[in-house]
């Protein structure tokens, strides 16, 4: 989402991907790659998608995640964009203490 709840077209992509698992399994390739390479938020948003096919597996991407100091901005619903660092992000999300 962003201002005003407007929803972005990459927001818009990620949401109808997540909706839809027959997507999702012809892409799990690609998608244990990105969540394996690139910017943290990307990794992020990869792993969260991973985990919907495979929460094991999605769930330790995160977690091998959590020790990262590299900044990312993540927009988790709503109009809120939370910038922290990628292992802030991945503790906040798998529900562990700070």
């Amino acid at each position: 989402m962003g201002i005003a709840a407007l929803v972005t077209e990459t927001c818009q992509a990620y949401r109808d991907l997540a909706a839809d698992p027959a997507i999702l399994f012809a892409l799990k390739n690609e998608i244990e790659v990105l969540a394996r390479s690139g910017p943290g938020a990307r990794r992020i948003y990869a792993a969260l998608l991973l985990r919907q096919m495979d929460l094991a597996a999605g769930t330790a991407e995160l977690a091998s995640m959590s020790g990262s100091k590299e900044p990312c901005d993540l927009a988790l619903g709503g109009c809120t964009v939370m910038s922290s660092s990628v292992g802030d992000a991945v503790t906040h999300l798998l529900g562990r203490p700070t």
